[in-house]
């Protein structure tokens, strides 16, 4: 049983007031003037008993009056909320919040988890009164979608119009946002929540405790497995190269998955895979190893059989496969130029997939599109020879520049020299884009301690 107003419960203390005065009056005596006791004393010990038996029923009959009036003031409900909605006379707050991220698209029983929490929904609006004061929440994005009375068709058709997304909430920082705030007027404050909760309970939440809580699980049961990561391993990606391809799979369901098939698929051609068993909750990591069957763009997948939930069944790649890398260092002498040749054959000894060529000063436009990577050693840089770069860049090139002295750069040229900058940070899909850090590939193999010392 839970109370209304529960601070009113403090003045059941009263309840001692006439214990306290029957106890006072049973050890204070009063003196009475008699002018015989021969009459006392045959007075039977039995109508004693009948006057102190009366006077304890007197004394628990006023205690239980206060007791009562009391509780009836804190006005007392019972611990179901269904009984609760049926007294039209009692005031209440109701929020109805709906997880529509992007894992409430499985599917159980033809129907998937969001389309079940709308049904739910709606069927328990018909145990709350008109009066009722309700939010309906969607969590994806956050915004509450109603506020108002109870009026069954409004409210009805507005739960039927929730979507699903493909989106990731975090469904506890949505209820301890919502519920930060209650009315202390005498309202019921309840927050239903239908949700997978895939998002564990933290202590970082805590939770308004003038708020009652329900929670609706959906979809315990489902069978998933999910191809969590997936990346390429190789820095470089030439023609007759063994490509290398990371992956980690995970069985997010509470079942064994057996013999489950992980396939790659390069170009819409499967060129490997493998079979394991998952137990529940488990993680397993993947190397697939394939040589690239095209010599232009790479289209990798890896990829999992359809299950209940088929938006994590499948990560995309895609990597270019270079016949080789055209560089072009710019230097100002020959002892230059024969540190950066080199740098290139450490790196690529049998000068199979870098082409290394060099010159004393800048070309013009035009001849830039015959590179790939452009590298300039201690050279001063006009304004022309800074729009041939940025034209270069602009056409994919890149560019590895070594400023040398701070008397070759000017200030002015530089603050406006295109910088890197992320075009790309998108969390809200169901993967995560992640743009790489700008680190120069081509010099990570170079077998060297130090290559400021060594150059």
């Amino acid at each position: 049983m839970n109370f209304l107003l529960p601070k009113i419960l403090w003045f059941l203390l009263f309840s001692f007031i006439p214990i306290i005065i029957h106890l006072l009056n049973k050890y204070k005596s009063k003196n009475i003037d008699f002018s015989s006791i021969k009459y006392v004393k045959e007075l039977k010990s039995s109508a004693i008993k009948v006057v102190k038996l009366k006077q304890l029923l007197i004394l628990i009959i006023r205690t239980i009056i206060i007791i009562v009036l009391v509780m009836l003031f804190s006005r007392p409900v019972t611990n179901s909320f269904l009984s609760d909605y049926g007294d039209a006379s009692q005031d209440v707050n109701l929020k109805l919040i709906f997880d529509n991220s992007a894992s409430m698209n499985v599917t159980n029983n033809q129907y998937s988890l969001l389309d079940s929490s709308k049904i739910y929904g709606i069927d328990l609006l018909k145990y709350f009164s008109k009066e009722t004061q309700i939010e309906i929440i969607q969590t994806c994005p956050a915004k509450v979608l109603y506020s108002g009375s109870n009026n069954t068709f409004l409210v009805n058709s507005i739960i039927k119009s929730i979507e699903n997304s493909s989106q990731f909430d975090n469904i506890w920082n949505i209820v301890d946002s919502t519920t930060s705030k209650y009315d202390s007027n005498g309202f019921i404050n309840e927050c239903i929540v239908f949700s997978d909760f895939n998002t564990k309970f933290t202590t970082d939440f805590n939770l308004n405790k003038n708020w009652k809580y329900y929670f609706f699980q959906l979809g315990s049961s489902i069978i998933n497995a999910e191809v969590e990561s997936a990346s390429f391993d190789n820095k470089i990606k030439i023609p007759n190269s063994l490509l290398k391809i990371n992956t980690v799979i995970k069985n997010s369901s509470h079942s064994i998955i057996p013999n489950l098939p992980i396939e790659l698929i390069f170009n819409q051609d499967r060129v490997g895979q493998v079979i394991s068993d998952f137990e529940p909750k488990m993680k397993k990591e993947f190397q697939f190893q394939a040589f690239p069957n095209s010599n232009s763009i790479i289209k990798a997948s890896i990829k999992i059989p359809d299950d209940q939930y088929i938006y994590d069944n499948t990560i995309h790649l895609t990597t270019p496969i270079l016949k080789n890398i055209r560089c072009l260092a710019i230097t100002n002498n020959q002892s230059e130029k024969q540190i950066f040749k080199k740098i290139i054959s450490a790196i690529d000894p049998d000068t199979s997939f870098i082409e290394f060529s060099s010159l004393y000063e800048f070309p013009k436009t035009p001849y830039y599109r015959n590179y790939d990577v452009l590298i300039i050693h201690n050279k001063i840089i006009n304004v022309e020879q800074l729009e041939y770069i940025e034209t270069f860049l602009k056409n994919g090139g890149g560019v590895i520049w070594f400023s040398g002295d701070n008397n070759n750069i000017n200030e002015d040229l530089f603050n406006s020299f295109p910088i890197y900058e992320k075009t790309i940070n998108s969390k809200k899909g169901f993967f995560s884009i992640k743009t790489k850090d700008q680190l120069i590939d081509i010099l990570d193999d170079i077998n060297v301690k130090s290559i400021d010392r060594e150059m």
